[in-house]
């Protein structure tokens, strides 16, 4: 029987949370948090990751989880519907899923 699966890419396929922080210590910004919690409470933080968000090379850059792109290659081969959602708001982050989701080779349906 197929199923849709529908999929957030950030925190399900990348681990973009530790790929932040990776970015965060190659920075030389005056704020550099160390966690996305701390990110997301601190007005800094807010101005920071909206910083990292419109770098184009910072999605590009992004790595898989290697056992989710496993995994959602075997449902798409098994006939599942797999749609990609977001809570992505710059044109930046969401024009940059598809051609990523291109280059790893990572099989979908929608997004």
């Amino acid at each position: 029987m197929s199923k849709k699966i529908c999929l957030d890419l950030d925190g399900v396929i990348t681990d973009i949370g530790s790929q932040i922080k990776e970015y965060a210590e190659k920075d030389a910004l005056e704020f550099q948090p160390i966690h996305i919690g701390e990110a997301l409470l601190t007005p800094d933080g807010v101005d920071y990751l909206e910083f990292i968000f419109e770098d184009p090379l910072f999605w590009r850059n992004l790595l898989p989880i290697k056992d989710s792109w496993h995994a959602i290659n075997e449902w798409f081969k098994s006939n599942h519907d797999i749609i990609f959602i977001t809570a992505r708001r710059s044109e930046i982050s969401i024009g940059e899923m598809e051609p990523w989701l291109e280059g790893w080779g990572v099989l979908y349906s929608d997004i």
